[in-house]
This record gives structure tokens, C-alpha cells and sequence, in this order.
């Protein structure tokens, strides 16, 4: 139709999604797939990519967000979650750790994904990584923003969208797969001070 927008991609035969991490293989997998990728256009110039959702993956533009929310948001609402509140604001270090990497030159620009849900990587019959798709969210961006990705949703057992948090719990064989399927490829690519953000001790 006249005024729309329409992409068309290679037909994979054979090829699978996945919608929940099931196994530490399949996390490797995904994750050598999206450091295959950044790996790939490494050449590429950041610069000529459209920012398609500005300011996605800035941690600090969204602690500022919270605390506006605290002082207009709905009270009886913050009363009520007082505790994760509190929990929550014990870890601002985080986003001054963040607001230090901003400003370091050993951390780089690259073309990153933004989305690296297990959903976002085309699987073979055999569980083998293929591609990642769905890239309306690639943009100039930081490793640790599709690694942290990955971390979010692959190490725990059940969807994002669960609302039982009795079923959330984190595994830590899946943390090892993740890291080591991304360092699979990007191993050459990231610097050594990058390589230490695979992991930040913070105050519990």
C-alpha cells in the first residue's frame, strides 16, 4: 500500500525460535550469534545508523525517570512497595558505575542488536545457532547493553513476562554459556577493561 513500509528477508528453511532458554547449549548458541554479529560490522561506521529509539538502553536517563516517579507518582502506589523501593536505590552505585563507563575510551561504540532476547536468534533442527533477526532495534551501543540483555532474560527459568516471582531464580551455568558464547566471537574485539564487565560485584 501506497505510503507503508515493508522489509523482505531470505526464507530460512528448517530454521526455529525459541521463547524460553531451556538449556545452557542453546544459551552459548544465541549468544555466539549476537557476538557474530557485532563482530561482523565491526567495520562498519556507527555513525551512518538511525537511532530508531533514542536514549533505549540509557541507564541513567531511566534512574532519573524513577525518581520523578517517586516525587509525582501515584503515592498509595510507592507506599506499597516501599521495600523495593529502598532496594532499588541501595544499588545507585550501578548507575554511577555506568555514568563512569560512558566517559572511559577502553569501552567502544559498536553496532549492537539491543534486543538479544533467545526469540531473536533463527536455530537449525539441531539447536545450532543460524542468525539473529528482528533488527528494527540495531543502533550504535555498548557490548554490555545486548550481553545484559542476554543476562536478563536468558538466566532465569521462565518468560520476562512471568508474575510469579517464586519462579525466578538465576542460574548460574547459563551465565557461563552466555559469556562464553559472546567471547566465542568477540573475544579479539572487546578491550581488557570490557572483558571485566562480563561481571560487577555490587552491594547486596
Amino acid at each position: 500500500m501506497e505510503g507503508n513500509y515493508y522489509r523482505m528477508f531470505p526464507f530460512v528453511k528448517d530454521s526455529n525460535t525459541i521463547d524460553v532458554v531451556q538449556t545452557p547449549q542453546q544459551a552459548f548458541e544465541a549468544a555466539a550469534q549476537f557476538g557474530r554479529f557485532t563482530r561482523v560490522l565491526s567495520g562498519m561506521n556507527i555513525n551512518s545508523l538511525n537511532i530508531t529509539l533514542p536514549s533505549f538502553h540509557d541507564l541513567g536517563l531511566r534512574y532519573r525517570q524513577f525518581l520523578e516517579a517517586l516525587e509525582h507518582g501515584n503515592s498509595d502506589r510507592i507506599i506499597e512497595v516501599t521495600g523495593l523501593v529502598q532496594q532499588l536505590k541501595g544499588h545507585a552505585d550501578i548507575v554511577s558505575e555506568y555514568d563512569r563507563i560512558l566517559q572511559n575510551s577502553a569501552f567502544r561504540q559498536r553496532v549492537t542488536h539491543h534486543d538479544t532476547k533467545i526469540s531473536n536468534v533463527l536455530f537449525d533442527k539441531d539447536n545450532k545457532g543460524l542468525c539473529v533477526i528482528d533488527l528494527d532495534t540495531v543502533m550504535p551501543g555498548y557490548f554490555i547493553s545486548d550481553v545484559g540483555d542476554m543476562m536478563r532474560t536468558y538466566l532465569c527459568p521462565v518468560s520476562e513476562e512471568e508474575k510469579d516471582f517464586s519462579k525466578i531464580e538465576i542460574r548460574e551455568d547459563f551465565y557461563f554459556a552466555i559469556v562464553n558464547g559472546y567471547k566465542s566471537f568477540m573475544d579479539v574485539e572487546l578491550t581488557a577493561t570490557e572483558k571485566q564487565y562480563f561481571f560487577m560485584p555490587v552491594s547486596l
